[in-house]
């Protein structure tokens, strides 16, 4: 099954909500990488249809909020929620980092995107 074809049947499945966590590959260590080990491979992006070739997803968590809102928004359902997670540890580095990230505001280093979408219901007669 495609990432595609099980949102569709997560959506179809729940009665009213759906939660949803994807990591946000492309986070700052990503982005060094790319920009200065030239790492990365030719897997980048969350396309809204399944390309033919693709057997792995790197993408950004912005990437994947573009994407549900053209979901929520075709399918005519809501987002009832997300946010941005940054999964740092409790040691001396991730306490820098935290606090780099909030002063600058570096959305950048978010390690995964949630989102609670709300099935649409209509209203019975």
């Amino acid at each position: 099954m495609n990432f595609h074809s099980m949102i569709d049947e997560l959506v179809r499945v729940s009665n009213r909500y759906v939660l949803i966590s994807l990591p946000s590959c492309i986070d700052l260590r990503m982005k060094y990488n790319i920009l200065f080990k030239n790492r990365g491979g030719k897997y980048y992006g969350l396309p809204e249809t399944k390309p033919l070739d693709r057997h792995k997803w790197i993408f950004h968590w912005e990437e994947a909020n573009a994407l549900f809102k053209k979901y929520t928004k075709k399918h005519n359902h809501y987002i009832a929620k997300e946010f941005i997670n940054f999964n740092r540890s409790n040691t001396l580095k991730g306490g820098i980092i935290n606090l780099l990230a909030i002063v600058f505001d570096v959305k950048s280093t978010a390690q995964s995107y949630w989102i609670l979408i709300e099935k649409h219901h209509e209203q019975k007669k």
